[in-house]
């Protein structure tokens, strides 16, 4: 009879949860038909679908009338703002009555038991859950992520004692405990409503970074359920803007990390406040890289490179943070951006500049 009881409460649970999928697109006709259907298969069925055009200017806007007529589809049409006015939009329009966000990125999709198998897997109302993630390159090559962090449950205190410790930066280069984007995960709608604000609708890098990690910081219980019903896939693409030149990259981070600073020196929290160091000094590593594609005359890189060598912020790290989990390249790249010789400065700016064009992995 007990038995029965719990069973009953827990049915009851999983009905209560409503999930609002979020899917902002611009520009995405090649994949969004592949991503729209993906979530309408779902075998859990207790979810809204909110298609956010930011502006597009391909057939995205006419793939998202084509699904207007679906009860649980919504569509909005928005003047282009960037991504992140695109997620407040979606966020904004969700139902009264929704419990949870899903936001799905529109050249990516997700396993046809997502839902249900991430719902129903989780017995403790976790505020995130955490699907298996895998990078998408073609039907014949898919890749998983993988987590530092174990699949399993964690409460407030298992948090803070095997998350924390490395969520920002685990000592390398963009080196994470655990993914920190905003998809591939299940979060509470009032833990997303409530950081949401804090991010800058004009940053155009970093911007899931700057979202997750005050959630992150202020859930109560995190579920990561790493199977093969449940599986996210990040779709790897050669065009993609995270491939080419991003003008606004530094200007982002700035804003990004200041932000971040200011919510992680609230907690007190030593060895978060060491990750943001360390992560930062990665970030102007980025920075350089994203400045040897600059399509602008050299000189006009090589002055960016003279604002990198006087960030205070990041003279200020290095005397206090080390850099051991960093590759080669990146302990190079940070040598010449702290070189006091500027000749040599803009000598090894063209040698990994030339080096890049053979590698653009970087």
């Amino acid at each position: 009879m007990y038995q029965q009881k719990i069973l009953r409460k827990i049915r009851y649970n999983i009905l209560e949860i409503f999930v609002s999928v979020i899917i902002p697109i611009y520009n995405m006709e090649k994949y969004l038909d592949e991503c729209i259907k993906s979530v309408l298969n779902q075998t859990y069925k207790n979810f809204e679908i909110l298609l956010v055009d930011d502006g597009s200017i391909d057939n995205s806007k006419k793939i998202c009338e084509n699904y207007a007529s679906y009860s649980c589809v919504k569509t909005i049409y928005k003047k282009n703002g960037g991504l992140v006015s695109a997620w407040k939009k979606g966020v904004e329009a969700c139902d009264e009555k929704s419990t949870h966000i899903l936001f799905i990125d529109p050249d990516d999709f997700i396993s046809k038991n997502y839902l249900k198998e991430l719902i129903e897997s989780d017995k403790n109302n976790s505020d995130i859950l955490i699907s298996k993630i895998c990078k998408y390159y073609s039907k014949n090559e898919i890749k998983a992520f993988d987590f530092k962090i174990k699949s399993g449950f964690y409460n407030k205190e298992s948090i803070k004692n095997s998350i924390l410790p490395c969520l920002i930066n685990n000592g390398g280069l963009l080196d994470r405990g655990i993914s920190i984007t905003r998809w591939g995960k299940l979060i509470k709608k009032n833990l997303v409503v409530g950081y949401m604000n804090i991010v800058d609708n004009n940053i155009t890098f970093g911007e899931d970074f700057n979202l997750m990690i005050p959630i992150f910081l202020n859930a109560n219980s995190i579920y990561i359920h790493e199977v093969n019903e449940t599986v996210y896939f990040y779709r790897i693409r050669k065009d993609s803007m995270l491939r080419g030149y991003d003008k606004n990259m530094f200007s982002s981070i700035k804003r990004v990390y200041k932000s971040l600073l200011s919510v992680i020196q609230k907690t007190k929290n030593p060895s978060l406040i060491k990750q943001i160091s360390i992560d930062y000094i990665g970030a102007m590593i980025l920075c350089y890289k994203n400045n040897l594609y600059n399509p602008q005359a050299n000189q006009a890189a090589i002055n960016f490179i003279d604002i990198l060598h006087n960030d205070n912020k990041l003279q200020g790290y290095r005397s206090k943070y080390s850099v051991k989990g960093f590759n080669l390249i990146d302990k190079f790249i940070l040598f010449s951006i702290e070189c006091n010789n500027s000749k040599l400065r803009m000598l090894n700016f063209y040698l990994l500049k030339k080096l890049s064009l053979l590698k653009r992995s970087w």
